[in-house]
C-alpha cells in the first residue's frame, strides 16, 4: 500500500501544474514531497532507560495547495495534506538483565494544514526564486503508542518557480521542519525533517 501511495503522486505530478510571470490572485495546486526525517538519534525515558532511533524508512508528504497573492512579491499559502513520519525504535535498559528489545515501528501518521508566508524576488520573470516561512498545523491519524492527537511544526524554506504556460506553473523546493510540540505524551520526542518537494500549481 505505502508502494501505491509512494508512485502515484509521482505519476500525477509528471504531468506538470501557477501562471502569470509571479503568482497573481488565486492559485491551486498539488504537492508531493521526500522527507528525510533528521529527528534525535535517542529519546532517554529517564537516567538508564530510553530509545534508539532509526530513520531508515522512507517518509514522505503529498497533499492539495492554494495560494493567494498578496502583491507581485508575497503570497499566504495553505492546503490540506498527508505525512508519514513513521519511524523504527527500540528500547534499551543499561541495568536491566536484559537489554536486548526487539525494534518496534512508530508509526506517525498525520493530516497537516500549512500556513506560510511567501516571498518572491523578481516581479516579472518566467524563472523565479522564493523564500517561505511558516507552520504546520498536524492532526495524527493513528492516537495509539501515546501519541499527541494534534502537534505543530515550525517550517521555513526556498525554492524555484517555473511558469510552464499561461495557467500552469511548477515549483521545486526543500523545506526545514521543525517540531515545536512533542509527538508524545510521556516521552520528549519533536519531528524533525527535511522536505525536497515538487509542486504543480494552476492560476484561476
Amino acid at each position: 500500500m505505502k508502494q501505491l501511495i509512494f508512485a502515484l503522486p509521482i505519476i500525477f505530478s509528471s504531468i506538470c501544474i501557477t501562471a502569470q510571470t509571479s503568482p497573481n490572485g488565486l492559485n491551486i495546486g498539488v504537492y508531493y514531497s521526500i522527507d528525510q526525517n533528521t529527528g534525535v538519534d535517542r529519546s532517554p525515558t529517564g537516567d538508564w532507560t530510553g530509545y534508539i532511533n532509526d530513520y531508515d524508512e522512507l517518509n514522505y508528504s503529498f497533499g492539495l495547495k492554494i495560494e493567494k497573492a498578496v502583491n507581485n512579491h508575497f503570497t499566504i499559502n495553505s492546503g490540506i495534506g498527508y505525512s508519514d513520519k513513521s519511524y523504527i525504535a527500540t528500547y534499551y535498559c543499561m541495568v536491566c538483565d536484559l537489554n536486548a528489545f526487539p525494534p518496534e515501528e512508530i508509526d506517525l501518521e498525520y493530516l497537516e494544514i500549512p500556513v506560510s508566508l511567501r516571498y518572491y524576488i523578481f516581479d516579472n520573470s518566467k524563472f523565479n526564486l522564493f523564500g517561505d516561512i511558516g507552520f504546520l498545523n498536524q492532526i495524527a491519524l493513528k492516537t495509539d503508542q501515546e501519541q499527541n492527537g494534534y502537534i505543530i511544526s515550525g517550517k521555513v524554506g526556498a525554492g524555484i518557480d517555473y511558469v510552464f504556460t499561461e495557467k500552469f506553473r511548477i515549483q521545486l523546493s526543500a523545506d526545514y521542519v521543525n517540531g515545536l510540540t512533542d509527538a508524545f505524551s510521556e516521552l520528549n520526542y519533536k519531528t524533525q525533517s527535511m522536505a525536497y518537494r515538487l509542486g504543480i500549481d494552476y492560476s484561476l
